[in-house]
């Protein structure tokens, strides 16, 4: 009977390492909470900062009508 050679094959296979998340220290992380809070707390000042301006800009405007009436009547 004719003998067919075994073919010797070298099979090496790299393991692929997986690769670890990277861990984040908890001193420099905000939870979404906390942001949401600060968030909100900018835009209350913002609103609350508007609204000033607008009632001196509306005192303002009411002073220079007066003003004008009373160069008027001059």
């Amino acid at each position: 009977m004719l003998r067919i050679p075994k073919l010797k094959i070298n099979f090496e296979y790299e393991k692929k390492k997986k690769e670890k998340p990277i861990k984040i220290p908890k001193a420099h992380t905000l939870n979404l909470g906390r942001v949401r809070s600060i968030v909100l707390l900018i835009l209350i000042g913002i609103f609350i900062y508007l609204s000033y301006v607008l009632v001196l800009a509306n005192a303002t405007a009411h002073k220079n009508k007066t003003l004008q009436q009373t160069v008027a009547t001059l």
